[in-house]
């Protein structure tokens, strides 16, 4: 008799557990469907902005009015390129792992260098005064510094309207990153390169990094 209900118990058990692990399963499947819906958003917005880039050299006009037009394409492209990020950082603090997912995650990180030499070749053809920073961190990894890190970029995005931060994987695989990483001597987490002169090394802070480069407040002219 103790024996039976030892054996209905373990069945028990292992019900529930594979109860869990399906459940898990098709949350976690719906969860990669819409960041699947939400990078094919991104993705459009990337291309729309390429090809306006295009259509800049093809049609030339006066370059003042191609600028103002560029970093209304940038600005916005870029806005929505943090709001991706946020969106994978939370599917990994959920654990969401998988081939699809690590798929799209690379492909951002390409996506996000993308766009990051396009605002740098903006800043050498329209505008000094706008500033970019590299932020390198350890892609699904522990790094509490890193949170914090993020936190102060955040803010300096939130509050300057001419810097913009791009964040990329210090673990990752992809050739171009890595050349990026070597270029900059980029071996501590998490890594800062401002206007790609400027590198710290470790925790920075807001004053540090402003200290090297000029926040245009929002909301304030001059």
């Amino acid at each position: 008799m103790v024996k039976s209900y030892y054996i209905a118990g373990i069945k028990l058990a292992i019900i529930i557990t594979v109860g869990l692990l399906l459940i898990n399963y098709f949350i976690d499947q719906k969860r990669i469907s819409k960041l699947n819906e939400q990078f094919l958003e991104y993705s459009w917005s990337m291309e729309d902005s390429k090809l306006f880039l295009l259509f800049r050299d093809f049609a030339g006009g006066d370059p003042k009015t191609s600028c103002s037009l560029l970093k209304e394409r940038l600005t916005q492209v870029a806005s929505d390129n943090a709001k991706f990020l946020e969106n994978i950082q939370f599917y990994e603090n959920v654990n969401v792992f998988g081939k699809e997912y690590y798929s799209i995650r690379k492909t951002f990180a390409l996506r996000n260098l993308e766009l990051f030499f396009y605002y740098a070749d903006y800043k050498k053809n329209c505008d000094e005064d706008a500033h970019h920073i590299l932020y390198f961190y350890p892609e699904a990894s522990e790094c509490p510094d890193c949170k914090v890190q993020a936190s102060i970029l955040n803010n300096i995005r939130d509050n300057c309207s001419n810097i913009i931060n791009f964040a990329l994987p210090s673990n990752s695989d992809i050739n171009i990153v890595n050349l990026i990483k070597s270029k900059y001597n980029i071996s501590v987490n998490p890594s800062l390169v401002v206007d790609g002169s400027y590198v710290f090394s470790g925790l920075t802070s807001k004053d540090k990094i402003l200290s090297k480069i000029r926040c245009k407040e929002i909301g304030v002219f001059g």
